[in-house]
């Protein structure tokens, strides 16, 4: 009574594949007089274009240690689709003297016999070329929705979907499925960018978010993770992406962006507003010992270079600013904190500040010419199939993705400060705003500031003048 082993392989996440395919065996074994040695299953589809699995690469090694004289496959692509290791796995068969019983077939296969490796070599060669039809239309198909802008994958938070069936030109029913806005979740979205761009960080977001019991799809806590990854997804600004590497953000000189068939949750300005502040490589993420005062290491000595600290070393306990690296000045910090404010004040309330910064009809011009030149870069596929060169083609690509590049380097240029977009939308509060904001966004509205007006320079007290009774305004300057 010879030794068989069957080996079972899911089908498009099927369970009941396995479970058919492993009652087709043990009937096969009843019927033959086999006896059973083993068998094996995998839960993964057999598509060369998967997960790397198959007969070989799994099942093959125990097969051999059990000494089967007979392995039973319900198919021959249920082996492998992939032809070499399909080859490999038919050489072991004939140097080790085991035989293959394909159900599909309903005979059993001796790989010693040329007509019968000829039979299975062949299965081989047609399981690779169904493999390599199905990864076309796939691939057909994605290309497709992301020129038709339509949806895929899971939904993202913010959305809901709904479906609707249709027929098509030829009458044959369709499932459509639209894309729309969450009434709660969306809000939550809007919010999140509004918040990134008032500055306030990913952290504390997250944090409030939690606190508020509202949860991510998966129903999971937020993260900053999280907060950045939905932040710089274009979806939110209404464009399908498509990348020559498969990812859902955008890749500089690569992404395409469509128009998508699901509403925009948020404007374009806000989103590459949010994104370039997130993805700007000199943005700092974290905080060098968790800053507890308005001017620390932000404001300067005027006589080194170096920063100023706050200490309470000095006149009984009383907060002052001192130069951190040879403390050539130092101020009392309430006198400095107040003087600044009221400068920065000033600054924002002036809505000349922001006209002279930013030429938003320019800016403007500028997303327009890089979205023609990313829809001149998709035409370019269309053109090599229809005879352009495809060096020339290449090449016009990466011109094409360089000159996008300087364009996105210009608009960060051309565009108001992120987190100073909400006073120069509204700047007849300032006073109001500053003072119910955190002390961390306080910081970063006064960075924003210093990095276009020159940072705040601290110098020594005039000759003859004694120390405490020189102004502020009198020992500041502001520049670079």
């Amino acid at each position: 009574m010879p030794l068989a082993t069957g080996y079972g392989r899911e089908s498009m996440g099927s369970a009941q594949s396995i479970n058919e395919q492993s009652r087709l065996f043990f009937a096969r074994a009843a019927a033959e007089g086999w006896e059973v040695a083993g068998w094996f299953e995998d839960k993964v589809s057999a598509s060369s274009y998967g997960r790397k699995k198959g007969i070989v690469r799994d099942a093959w090694p125990e097969v051999r240690a059990n000494l089967t004289e007979i392995l039973w496959l319900n198919e021959s692509s249920r082996g492998d689709r992939e032809l070499s290791q399909w080859a490999a796995f038919l050489e072991e068969c004939r140097d080790g003297g085991a035989r293959v019983w394909v159900e599909q077939h309903e005979r059993l296969f001796d790989l010693r016999i040329a007509a019968d490796w000829r039979t299975l070599a062949t299965d081989g060669v047609d399981s690779e070329m169904e493999a390599r039809r199905i990864s076309k239309r796939v691939r057909t198909g994605m290309d497709r929705n992301v020129r038709e802008g339509r949806t895929h994958g899971r939904i993202p938070f913010g959305y809901t979907r709904r479906y609707e069936y249709v027929r098509d030109e030829d009458g044959k029913r369709q499932r459509v499925v639209i894309q729309e806005l969450h009434p709660v979740q969306s809000l939550v979205v809007k919010e999140i960018y509004v918040r990134i761009r008032a500055g306030e960080s990913l952290k504390s977001i997250a944090r409030d978010l939690n606190a508020r019991r509202i949860f991510s799809n998966s129903g999971t806590e937020w993260t900053e993770f999280k907060v950045r990854s939905l932040a710089i997804r274009p979806l939110y600004m209404g464009k399908r992406i498509h990348n020559e590497t498969p990812g859902k953000y955008i890749i500089p000189g690569e992404t395409i962006l469509n128009d998508a068939q699901w509403p925009a949750i948020v404007d374009e300005t806000l989103f590459w507003i949010v994104y370039n502040k997130l993805t700007d490589p000199s943005r700092v993420t974290y905080k060098p010992g968790g800053a507890k005062h308005l001017l620390s290491l932000i404001a300067r000595c005027g006589e080194c270079g170096g920063p100023l600290i706050a200490t309470a070393r000095y006149d009984g306990g009383q907060w002052k600013y001192i130069c951190r690296d040879k403390s050539c000045v130092m101020i009392g910090k309430a006198e400095l904190d107040e003087y600044v404010m009221f400068e920065i004040i000033r600054f924002l309330s002036d809505i000349d500040n922001y006209s002279q910064q930013s030429d938003n009809g320019q800016v403007q011009g500028m997303y327009a010419q890089i979205g023609e030149k990313q829809a001149a870069r998709e035409r370019l596929g269309e053109a090599v199939e229809h005879g352009m060169d495809p060096v020339i083609a290449g090449k016009t690509d990466k011109r094409l993705a360089l000159e996008i590049r300087e364009l996105e380097d210009k608009i960060r240029e051309h565009t108001i400060p992120s987190v100073l977009m909400d006073f120069a939308e509204r700047c007849d509060d300032v006073a109001e705003r500053l003072e119910d904001m955190t002390l961390a966004g306080k910081r970063e509205i006064m960075r924003a500031v210093m990095e276009r007006e020159g940072y705040v320079r601290l110098h020594r007290s005039p000759q003859g003048r004694r120390p405490g009774t020189v102004p502020a305004a009198e020992r500041v300057s502001w520049a670079a």
